[in-house]
């Protein structure tokens, strides 16, 4: 096993990379939420196009989010995975980053768990396991990326990755978005 000298080049590109990813999973969870509350509006509640006016909000805070979390619980987990490989013998495996970052992504949730019993504000189990799904599923690709840019970022190749993440990433949410409006205006237009 040959252990490759990780630079400070090769961490940026990491971490730029992984943060992408994570705004890119963030706008697909945003659009599931937009789409999930236009088919299920309260009746007391403003339109979900409403949210269309937020949008220009919602990026910087996305980025800096997707940072806290590429630091937090991106990065630990790569690093895990690394080191458990190491042990296993095949450091540069695919499948322990997401192997070692879904339990990693329950830190998070745990803690607030644990926050909340002082308090006696203990919410409901399947509460806990939803948001544990949710920062899984930003978690875990996050690693897969990030796993991703350090090999390129190793090999001299760090900028190709990121172009490549944000553009293919932002073209399949937009991609998705037009084919969920698509598929439901011609549902309705079947419907009617």
């Amino acid at each position: 096993m040959t252990e490759v000298k990780s630079d400070g080049a090769t961490r940026r590109s990491v971490i730029a990379v992984t943060t992408t990813g994570l705004v890119v999973g963030m706008a697909f969870l945003a659009e599931l939420l937009w789409l999930w509350g236009m088919a299920h509006p309260a009746p007391e509640d403003d339109s979900p196009a409403l949210a269309l006016f937020v949008l220009p909000l919602f990026v910087p805070c996305a980025f800096l989010l997707a940072l806290a979390l590429t630091v937090a619980l991106v990065l630990p987990s790569l690093w895990c995975a690394r080191r458990v490989g190491a042990r296993m013998g095949r450091e540069d495996a695919w499948w322990w980053p997401p192997l070692l970052g879904a339990p990693v992504s329950a830190g998070p949730v745990a803690l607030t768990g644990l926050a909340a019993l002082p308090a006696g504000a203990v919410a409901a189990p399947e509460v806990y396991l939803v948001w544990w799904g949710l920062i899984a599923a930003l978690v875990v690709p996050g690693t897969l990326l990030a796993r991703l840019a350090r090999r390129r970022a190793v090999e001299g190749r760090p900028l190709r990755a990121v172009r490549t993440v944000l553009g293919r990433g932002i073209g399949a949410v937009v991609v998705s978005f037009v084919a969920v409006l698509g598929g439901a205006a011609a549902l309705a237009a079947l419907l009617n």
